[in-house]
């Protein structure tokens, strides 16, 4: 159904069975049907919905990347959402991998007025995950060049401790 982009090149979809096949599987992932259901769905093998998703993935950090640069925001309100891979963090068994399984955090920056997010982060809850999303949201909004009117950025969040 699909196949990746040439080595070096940005990721894009590549659908090589007809595009309204490739528009319905996106369509039913993106309304939350899992790729088994996607699977009967559709008819398409569950490989080639799993390709789908991670090119089209690709594609929209690369389409993040590259348009949501020097945006200028008034009020962004950052937070964390905690959700968790596998298993909660309370049912980890000791000695087991625990960065990729259990408990983990999305961090959000989303825009006050235009509801917009520039910048979202996954992980554990750590300075270093924070401080990556933070750095990534600097690197999102604009920045006032010399001369230029300059632009105040309130940040809000909810005063959680770290």
């Amino acid at each position: 159904m699909t196949r990746p982009a040439p080595t070096g090149k940005r990721a894009r979809l590549i659908c090589t069975q007809a595009t309204a096949t490739c528009l319905s599987v996106q369509h039913h992932l993106v309304e939350g049907n899992s790729i088994l259901s996607t699977e009967r769905l559709t008819s398409v093998h569950g490989d080639s919905i799993y390709h789908q998703h991670i090119v089209a993935g690709r594609g929209a950090a690369d389409l993040l990347d590259s348009r949501m640069t020097r945006l200028n925001h008034r009020h962004v309100e950052v937070d964390e959402i905690l959700t968790f891979v596998q298993k909660k963090k309370g049912l980890l068994k000791p000695g087991e991998n625990d960065v990729m399984v259990g408990d983990q955090f999305i961090c959000v920056a989303m825009d006050q007025t235009m509801k917009l997010i520039p910048s979202f982060v996954l992980g554990k809850r750590t300075a270093t995950i924070d401080e990556k999303f933070m750095i990534e949201l600097s690197g999102r909004i604009m920045a006032a060049k010399p001369g230029e009117k300059h632009i105040r950025l309130q940040i809000g969040n909810d005063g959680f401790a770290a």
